[in-house]
């Protein structure tokens, strides 16, 4: 490897690499092929922070060189999307507004230092949203933690060490969240809590944020059209960098979030975690919706912006000037600084936190370094655009970097999964176990009583997964700004109006609604369906808001993408979003990949989250996620709207009584989902005629129905009002054909719970009737009342009604 300055020595295709060069290459995560490739390109060797460069961008962080072929089947393209994948977030029309949104994953810092690892998780994906111009407006979380719990099955989960250190790290991770988004100012709508052993040494924080645009698009590489002007005129335009200064945190993050995790090795990682400044990104937030509404004389101040985040400057750098084909002139010794003594690799490699570098027309300048002064955030020029399609960077007056932008970014390899591969022997096994092995068979219906059915009700509303989480998002401000309508806490989606409202009508506006969701065990069993599954729970759970599911996101978290099992799953996993975004007409406008999950030689189980969102329009009534109060007094009934077929494979309930998970996950009927969420809902809810609705979930049927009532578990001695009643699910049973247990904690797709008026029914009905084939495709649809409210009862089961 050549010292600086550059060595233009050149290297034959065939060179044998010397054993130091092979050891700097492991740690960089590079592979020997790679290095020749870089070779071959440049004709000659790389320099240190060339070839430091090369690892951070050429890592599956960055270029996505295992996924790529995988993601592009995905469908990107719908009437409602404004800006698709490929830039910093995605957009999509909301009525009059344009919405950002995007999901990010921050796993490997958060167990290295869970507190800063999900706070710079959170800052990161708010400066993607601001980077469009766009300002934010909500966060949702999705974390996945090793449970602290001592659970009645200890051979399934951690040792008490190891639930300490589980609790530690989730309470640190809550707390980094909460204290980013609440010091931006902005409320943390929903997301998703999962604990499970297979997070211990790898827990996942995945932060989704959405923004709302202040003006045009903000381009986030350098557009010819612009730069023309000046080079004619003999100008090139400005690099200016504007945020914290530089220092040695979050150096190699990229590459290190593309490799597994070594815990033990956690002193010398540490470095590879950013800190996070939430008044600095304050600041940062506002300097930069000025900067990007800055004209002089009719024409934009800033021409391209980017966030440096992963990778920091050297992404930036390679990835604004690949976009037009042109180069960019860095002077290293111009940036700001916090420590002293800083490479040129580190300079380039640098992840602190809270920092953007933009392209300025040189006439505009000194208007806009006033409105970054005038915010307290430090700016100041450190390069420019050349017309030379290369990266150069300068560190003093030596040419360090010179390199094309394309062979860092576009470039990149990229290595295609096997086309169909094999399930693994493991994975079948499990899948083909049957759902109901090792469990005991609850009475029939009509022999339930209190007695049999109350301590299995309580064992799983007070489980890991089931519990109301008030650890979690009674950390976070859920209300700032005043435009939350429905948060985490209803146990629904988010909701939050995207305007103020006229003479306080907030019925009359254009309203977002928002989730962030997955289930591991169901995608674990089968990928394929489990996965679909998500996307299909996304849509109802939207649905049931009064929304019209819109557009997705996701998060893809895996374990290493050459191991067979996770090559299998991610290309189920995938082919199940295409296939449910494409019956949903729910397009993919970006998100995220992690993999290499791995601890020990053992991957977590795969978790792909699902991020979506959708419009509430004017007029359109907001629907609760659980029966108000107020309505519970006036004899409202409960029905199951929709297709019920429950599985007790990969369920909550098989967990808790087994400490295992295997089966057939709950089926997936996407016609009868699209039916359900796309045109049925929407109907009920245009028509006013659901006073509450939940989707079915975790824990099944009964659980559903006492988080839908507000019910307390019989046991509990919280004083409060309870709302209950007695259900008959007798009607239930043709379509389920099942044991008691399946039918009570089964889980299902394509069910929702609705609480309607009695007068109502034939109404619901004449719609349900009039959406529903009448020849062709046979749906499952129907409508089957339950029960109705009683103010201050339990909710118990009509036994008399049942059949003997």
């Amino acid at each position: 490897m050549s010292t600086l300055p550059i060595s233009v020595s050149p290297i034959t295709p065939d060179a044998t690499l010397s054993a130091e060069l092979l050891e700097t290459l492991k740690a960089l995560n590079l592979r020997e092929s790679e290095y020749h490739k870089i070779c071959q390109h440049l004709k000659r060797e790389p320099n240190k922070p060339e070839l430091y460069m090369f690892s951070a961008l050429w890592s599956e962080h960055c270029s996505y060189k295992h996924t790529k072929p995988l993601l592009k089947k995905l469908p990107t393209q719908g009437p409602m999307v404004v800006l698709g994948p490929g830039e910093n977030a995605g957009i999509v029309q909301i009525g009059p507004h344009q919405v950002a949104f995007k999901v990010e994953s921050h796993n490997h810092p958060t167990a290295i230092e869970p507190y800063q690892g999900a706070a710079t998780g959170v800052g990161g994906i708010l400066r993607d949203i601001i980077t469009l111009n766009a300002r934010p407006v909500a966060l949702l979380n999705a974390l996945r933690f090793g449970t602290s719990d001592p659970e009645p099955t200890p051979q399934a989960y951690p040792n008490a060490t190891q639930r300490a250190r589980n609790a530690y790290l989730l309470k640190g991770a809550v707390a980094g969240i909460a204290d980013y988004g609440n010091c931006m100012g902005i409320p943390t709508l929903a997301g998703d809590t999962f604990l499970a052993p297979w997070y211990t040494e790898n827990p996942l924080v995945n932060a989704m944020a959405l923004g709302v645009l202040a003006g045009p698009i903000m381009p986030s590489g350098i557009s010819r059209e612009d730069c023309a002007p000046l080079h004619a005129a003999g100008i090139n335009p400005l690099v200016v960098y504007a945020g914290a200064p530089t220092g040695r945190d979050g150096l190699g993050g990229a590459a290190f979030a593309s490799r597994a995790l070594e815990t033990e090795k956690a002193n010398d990682d540490r470095p590879a975690v950013q800190v996070g400044d939430p008044f600095m990104g304050k600041r940062l937030l506002e300097s930069c919706l000025e900067a990007f509404a800055l004209k002089v004389n009719d024409k934009k101040a800033v021409l391209a912006a980017q966030d440096m985040g992963a990778a920091g400057l050297a992404c930036a750098l390679a990835e604004m000037s690949d976009k037009a084909g042109l180069g960019m002139r860095l002077d290293l010794d111009k940036v700001p600084i916090r420590q002293s003594g800083l490479e040129p690799h580190e300079f380039l490699l640098s992840e602190t936190q809270e920092r953007m570098l933009l392209v300025v027309a040189p006439d505009k300048l000194d208007a806009l370094l006033a409105v970054f002064k005038r915010h307290e955030v430090p700016a100041c020029v450190i390069g420019e655009v050349t017309q030379e399609p290369l990266a150069k960077a300068y560190f003093k007056n030596q040419c360090v970097v010179n390199l094309p932008p394309a062979l860092l970014t576009s470039l990149a390899p990229v290595y295609p999964p096997a086309n169909k591969p094999d399930e693994p022997e493991r994975l079948k096994q499990r899948r083909e176990r049957q759902a109901l092995e090792a469990l005991q068979d609850l009475p029939a219906l009509a022999d339930l009583t209190p007695e049999v059915i109350t301590p299995v009700l309580n064992a799983l509303l007070d489980s890991s997964n089931l519990r109301m989480r008030d650890d979690v998002w009674g950390h976070y401000d859920r209300h700032v700004g005043n435009r939350t309508l429905q948060a985490c806490e209803h146990g629904g989606a988010g909701v939050l109006a995207l305007e103020a409202p006229e003479h306080g009508d907030w019925s009359k506006t254009h309203r977002v609604a928002t989730c962030l969701e997955g289930n591991p065990r169901h995608v674990a069993l089968e990928p394929f369906t489990g996965t679909k599954g998500i996307v299909a729970f996304c849509a109802r759970k939207l649905a049931t808001t009064g929304a019209t599911p819109i557009a997705v996101t996701n998060n893809l978290n895996f374990g290493d993408p050459e191991a067979p099992e996770t090559e299998y799953q991610l290309g189920y996993s995938v082919e199940g979003i295409k296939q449910a975004c494409e019956v949903l007409k729910t397009p993919v406008t970006g998100g995220n990949v992690s993999l290499y999950n791995v601890h020990g030689g053992r991957p977590i189980e795969p978790s792909p989250t699902i991020g979506m969102v959708g419009h509430i329009a004017p007029g359109v009534p907001l629907i609760p996620a659980r029966v108000n109060p107020a309505e519970a007094a006036s004899k409202l009934k409960i029905a199951l709207l929709g297709r019920f077929k429950p599985s007790l494979g990969g369920s909550e309930y098989q967990w808790l009584k087994t400490g295992e998970f295997y089966g057939a996950p709950p089926s997936v009927a996407l016609a009868d989902e699209a039916r359900l969420s796309l045109v049925i809902l929407p109907a009920l809810a245009q028509a006013g005629l659901i006073q509450a609705a939940r989707s079915l979930s975790l824990g099944g049927l009964w659980v559903g129905l006492h988080k839908f009532l507000g019910a307390m578990p019989l046991s509990n001695t919280l004083e409060r009002p309870q709302y209950g009643g007695k259900f008959n699910l007798a009607a239930l049973l043709p379509q389920a054909k099942h044991r008691t247990d399946v039918l009570l904690f089964g889980e299902s797709h394509g069910s929702v719970l609705i609480a309607y008026h009695e007068s109502d029914e034939p109404a619901i009905n004449a719609i349900l009737e009039r959406h529903l084939p009448s020849v062709g495709t046979v749906s499952e649809l129907r409508l089957t009342p339950l029960g109705g409210v009683l103010p201050n009862a339990p909710l118990t089961l009509d036994a008399d009604t049942m059949p003997v």
